[in-house]
């Protein structure tokens, strides 16, 4: 199954607009909030759960702020997804996950936050069919990431435009996208006919 730790890695994959870094990744976060996550992350690992909860409570209480960007508010979401989840905290997990979701305009981010969600809620056997229908609405927001690629090419083609070096390098580039996406959908796709095989059983 494709896990948290392999999604985190994917936010912001091929955003242009994400200035930042954050742990090993590209990032719409402002110095001060990672901060605060950096503070979350510290008290996580010192295993002061009551304190990691007021924290994540005042993390997403910044995203109420005008202030921040909807990019930055749908990563803190994100991001508190993921440390929610790691408390074992499945469903209030997955609330965060679906906030990220509704507040990303970046259909790559939303893919990444539907699946968190639907990792979340297939802990829950209850939540089995809901986790379902999260991992195929991200893999229908991956498959859309991959046409639009694909729809840049071909635009570049038909106006002829392929001769310039800045043209093919952006081609280059773009094709390396598509086929990162094909991969990537062929591997959510599988984990979840693995996970529809399962449920059966239950």
């Amino acid at each position: 199954m494709t896990t948290f730790r392999e999604i985190y890695l994917w936010i912001n994959r091929y955003t242009e607009d994400a200035q930042s870094q954050y742990r090993g990744r590209k990032s719409h976060l402002t110095l001060s909030t990672q901060a605060l996550l950096n503070q979350t992350h510290a008290l996580v690992n010192e295993h002061r759960v009551s304190e990691v909860w007021s924290m994540v409570s005042r993390l997403t209480d910044l995203c109420n702020c005008e202030s921040y960007s909807v990019n930055e508010r749908a990563e803190i979401f994100l991001e508190c997804g993921f440390i929610v989840s790691g408390l074992g905290s499945s469903f209030d997990a997955a609330e965060h996950f679906d906030k990220a979701a509704s507040n990303y305009i970046c259909l790559h981010n939303m893919s990444i936050a539907f699946w968190g969600k639907g990792l979340n809620l297939w802990r829950m056997i209850e939540e089995h069919q809901n986790a379902i229908v999260a991992w195929r609405l991200a893999m229908d927001a991956f498959s859309d990431c991959c046409e639009t690629t694909k729809k840049e090419i071909d635009t570049l083609r038909v106006r002829g435009k392929l001769d310039s070096k800045e043209a093919i390098f952006k081609v280059t580039a773009w094709k390396k996208r598509v086929a990162w996406y094909d991969g990537t959908y062929a591997q959510m796709q599988q984990a979840l006919l693995n996970k529809i095989e399962q449920n059966k059983a239950y």
